[in-house]
């Protein structure tokens, strides 16, 4: 996934060949600023009304203390754009662009498939993501080894039930039972501390 950097905007100190793998930049002028190592810039012949474009990705910038900054590691022509000789004074943005989105998207649905969607009673696994989808018991783990998590997430308008098992209790707000009810709007990371569950 690609870094990014609010109010990046800059022109290029040089001309760069198509096969160029490194960018010249000036440093701009406050409120813009240099763009954070590896990430995406699009480049542009003029700002407003471009008549090409391309899509370019670098792994690291140094401000060479002259007014400019150099992108080094420059991957040409990304996302279907062609890679471009540019003339000194191209403009160049930093912004989401469909590559970053579907990255961004990737990582999100990697996470999502990570948590198991649970409608009945279970009892949930050391090390266990659940997203809880009706008012179920959650029953955890009798023998967690110290240190053992739990994390639960739950639709709106659902009140699961959190059961601890084995002589074990649960501790919420300073108060310890052997059940908690989960009637919060938030992730819930339970943890095991040796003796009993902590929320």
């Amino acid at each position: 996934m690609s870094s990014s950097t609010n109010f990046v905007q800059l022109k290029l100190a040089s001309a760069a060949t198509a096969a160029q793998t490194t960018l010249v930049v000036q440093v701009p002028s406050a409120p813009f600023q240099l763009p954070a190592a590896n990430g995406t810039l699009t480049l542009f012949d003029v700002l407003g009304s471009p008549t090409k474009a391309e899509i370019v990705g670098y792994t690291t910038v140094t401000n060479n203390g002259d007014g400019t900054a150099t992108l080094a590691g420059v991957t040409r022509g990304k996302e279907g754009t062609s890679a471009q000789a540019w003339a000194a004074g191209a403009s160049t943005v930093q912004a989401l662009t469909a590559g970053d989105y579907a990255a961004d998207l990737a990582a999100v649905t990697a996470d999502a498939k990570q948590w198991v969607i649970s409608s009945a009673d279970f009892t949930a696994a050391a090390y266990g993501r659940y997203l809880l989808v009706s008012s179920v018991t959650v029953f955890l783990p009798a023998s967690p080894a110290v240190g053992s998590t739990v994390e639960l997430c739950k639709v709106a308008g659902v009140t699961p039930l959190i059961q601890a098992t084995g002589g074990k209790t649960i501790t919420a707000k300073g108060e310890s039972d052997a059940t908690a009810t989960y009637n919060i709007d938030a992730r819930l990371l339970v943890v095991f501390n040796g003796t009993n569950w902590e929320i």
